[in-house]
């Protein structure tokens, strides 16, 4: 065997072995005390897809008062079919070690008007994620992958996530991008952000979407919402340039 094929299968068994989960890659703990908590849409508000899978609700939060900045996020999917239950239990949370960590606040389960906490018996593993390997580039990033066993055809199934910590290279500074729209319907769409009236924060949004401000003294936050939103249909030639989904954009950068 060649040094250069030697090298290729040695990083494919860095893709493919789970790591061992250390302390500080994630942990479990409780929502946090500044994260606004939505209620369910119904199940009406959003058509499901092909795969039979209806989403509720994609809720992002960020707390970017501090340069250390957390983005909690919340996602509730109801399964209409046996089809919706092959991939809904696979939950896949990407973080990059050197700077960021992971808490994973809920995984709940609603079955007949019910809720059941699935942590308990959710298979936690953290697995190196490298979309690069082709070209022989190691990105760092990792998946903190989470199996969520016994789901049935009706359960509602709602989970939400903190990633703690930003890239040092934007130092003081905030940026981020969320998507607005996506490829099934949407019963409920939310990106809020808190933020230090001493350092403002530029945004832009669809004009479909509702914006809201407040707060008090020098906290402050912005928030954009839309409920039932439509399906975006892409085309096959479409240009990689345009940008079908639309994007809600904030940056403390003017």
């Amino acid at each position: 065997m060649s040094a250069t094929m030697l090298r290729a299968c040695l990083l494919w068994l860095l893709c493919l072995v789970a790591l061992p989960a250390f302390a500080q890659d994630y942990a479990f703990a409780p929502v946090p005390a500044w994260v606004q908590v939505a209620p369910l849409p119904d199940a009406g508000d959003a058509m499901p897809t092909s795969d039979g899978t209806r989403y509720l609700l994609l809720d992002d939060q960020v707390d970017a008062r501090t340069a250390r900045s957390t983005a909690y996020r919340r996602i509730a999917s109801r399964l209409e079919n046996p089809r919706a239950l092959s991939e809904a239990g696979q939950l896949r949370i990407d973080f990059q070690p050197d700077y960021q960590h992971v808490l994973v606040h809920a995984i709940n389960v609603w079955r007949n008007g019910h809720v059941t906490d699935r942590r308990p018996d959710a298979r936690v593993e953290v697995l190196r994620r490298e979309e690069d390997l082709d070209d022989a580039m190691l990105d760092g990033e990792y998946t903190v992958a989470i199996t969520v066993p016994d789901l049935r055809v009706g359960d509602i199934l709602d989970y939400s996530y903190s990633v703690v910590g930003s890239n040092p290279v934007f130092g003081e500074g905030y940026h981020d991008a969320y998507t607005a729209r996506f490829g099934t319907t949407l019963g409920y769409r939310r990106v809020r952000v808190l933020y230090d009236a001493a350092r403002p924060l530029h945004v832009r949004a669809p004009q479909d979407f509702t914006r809201r401000d407040g707060g008090q003294g020098a906290q402050r936050f912005v928030e954009f919402s839309a409920r039932r939103l439509g399906r975006v249909r892409t085309e096959a030639d479409m240009p990689d340039s345009f940008d079908p989904w639309g994007q809600v954009e904030l940056s403390t950068a003017a």
